[in-house]
């Protein structure tokens, strides 16, 4: 059981080992769980051939499917209308679709929203040039989602080929106008460099007409001199 979770679940590595019983082992997978996904025990019992705990699994499923039903209807009874609505958030990724896995993904989430990651929901993920991973999130935490997001900002680019990230309506990055930007920046530096050259050439040139206008006005009153005293 222990080198059936290790190669299926290999985020368990670390615990295994200290794991001597069954019950150990089962421990690991059962904190490992959620409440509304049991899939490794169903995928445990199903390797082994639990037989006797598919009517467990079956009832356990069934009360929690009631218990979401019953939640659900309630927050849409009592909760504002704010709370219920989902902003779209969209990360763009310079990946390979098969260098990277579910486990990137979610560390991605916990680089970009740290604790706020919890709140989020992968929706889908797109492969082709890029990676887009498509999420939902609270609206109500719009305002943390956009802070927490720019904070990691550097993070998310470093070691995550960030290209583009969209929270809701607003774009928190994007590669493409980004180097726009930096570009124009470039740009602008340069055309006050230039101005600034321009500037000091001009500078010295009027310098050197003036000094050449003195060095004429100091030979005319010369020559005048050397006319009286001539005379």
């Amino acid at each position: 059981m222990k080198s059936f979770l290790q190669r299926f679940y290999p985020k368990f590595s670390a615990e295994l080992p200290d794991a001597d019983s069954v019950e150990g082992i089962m421990n690991i997978a059962v904190k490992n769980c959620r409440l509304n996904n049991i899939s490794i025990l169903k995928l445990i019992i199903k390797r082994f051939k639990i037989t006797e705990a598919n009517p467990l699994i079956s009832e356990y499923e069934k009360e929690v499917k009631t218990a979401c039903k019953f939640l659900k209807d309630f927050l849409s009874q009592n909760q504002p209308q704010h709370f219920l609505i989902c902003e779209t958030i969209q990360f763009t990724l310079g990946w390979e679709p098969e260098e990277h896995s579910l486990d990137d993904i979610r560390n991605l989430l916990e680089e970009a929203f740290k604790e706020l990651n919890k709140r989020i929901i992968v929706r889908s993920i797109h492969r082709g040039n890029s990676i887009i991973i498509i999420c939902y999130g609270p609206h109500h935490l719009l305002a943390a989602l956009l802070l927490e997001a720019q904070d990691n900002l550097t993070v998310l680019m470093k070691e995550f080929s960030l290209i583009r990230l969209t929270i809701g309506h607003y774009t928190v990055y994007d590669k493409r106008i980004r180097y726009k930007v930096m570009n124009n920046e470039c740009l602008a530096e340069e055309i006050k460099l230039a101005d600034r050259e321009e500037q000091e050439l001009r500078t010295l040139l009027d310098y050197k007409e003036g000094s050449i206008f003195e060095q004429d006005k100091q030979l005319n009153i010369m020559k005048k001199r050397k006319g009286i005293v001539s005379e």
